[in-house]
């Protein structure tokens, strides 16, 4: 299973070079919803929609985290609300290269994702080489001056074996549940936080980053993505590095980033 774990060490993946014409896409912080509400299924409707306009064209597809309220892959089940989206996915990933990195909401990817739907499941933290640039993903989760008690709940919890364990003895019915009302509260909690506090901190850390890679004679990082702050953000870091948040779609207004060879990121609206 591919957990969030505490480790701030990205790892490498180098992919081969954008071809003409195809298109290099990041969004993140879907929130898919567990059971159907008129809100939640109008970012359904609003997602399968992006995924069937882009999909001819995508050759990189990268889910920067909480694509789902919530993900946990039992040995048989998955939520059943998830199967449209699912369906749209795999049809994308079999013509293009579709990436996905756990977000707070769905940090329990299981090989469902991978072996199913054809997604490959990247690192927390993972730098990304195309066409000679270099992109940090991260969700965003954790990262900087987060509270401790979610660093220490995320380690020894909810990415624990034991954790895991216990969380998959109850029914499926029953855990989908109280996810449901995790995830509630874990929003209603966080709502503060993440209002203009959390793009702050992200890009502080994502400063940071470059600082100590060039300390360290490393390659400096062109393009930092991440999501979880639920604000849509193009900023440039220095005169080299730009920051994207491809923000939320659970607000009126729905972003998403792109990166074109030559002119770097866009942050570009859908609706």
């Amino acid at each position: 299973m591919h957990t969030v774990s505490d480790s701030k060490t990205p790892t490498y993946l180098s992919l081969p070079p954008i071809e003409s014409g195809r298109r290099v896409l990041f969004l993140s912080d879907v929130h898919l919803p567990l059971y159907a509400t008129s809100d939640g299924q109008s970012r359904v409707d609003n997602f399968l929609s992006w995924l069937q306009e882009i999909g001819p064209g995508v050759q990189y597809l990268f889910l920067v985290g909480d694509i789902f309220d919530f993900w946990f892959e039992y040995k048989n089940v998955i939520p059943r609300s998830y199967f449209p989206i699912l369906a749209e996915l795999h049809r994308i990933a079999s013509q293009s290269s579709v990436f996905f990195t756990g977000g707070n909401h769905d940090m329990w990817v299981g090989d469902y994702i991978e072996k199913e739907i054809g997604i490959t499941c990247l690192d927390p933290i993972q730098c990304i080489q195309i066409d000679g640039k270099y992109f940090y993903l991260a969700h965003g989760d954790g990262l900087g001056e987060t509270a401790r008690l979610y660093k220490w709940l995320k380690k020894h919890i909810l990415t624990s074996t034991l954790g895991l364990k216990c969380f998959r003895l109850l029914h499926p019915d029953i855990g989908f549940l109280i996810a449901k009302r995790f995830c509630r509260v874990e929003r209603r909690q966080n709502r503060k936080y993440i209002k203009g506090r959390s793009t702050q901190i992200l890009m502080d850390y994502s400063k940071k980053i470059q600082i100590q890679r060039q300390q360290e004679g490393a390659i400096p990082i062109d393009y930092f993505i991440m999501g979880h702050s639920h604000e849509a953000t193009l900023q440039s870091l220095n005169e080299k590095s730009q920051y994207l948040n491809p923000g939320s779609w659970m607000g009126d207004s729905i972003h998403y980033g792109e990166y074109i060879p030559k002119k770097g990121l866009l942050l570009r609206k859908f609706r």
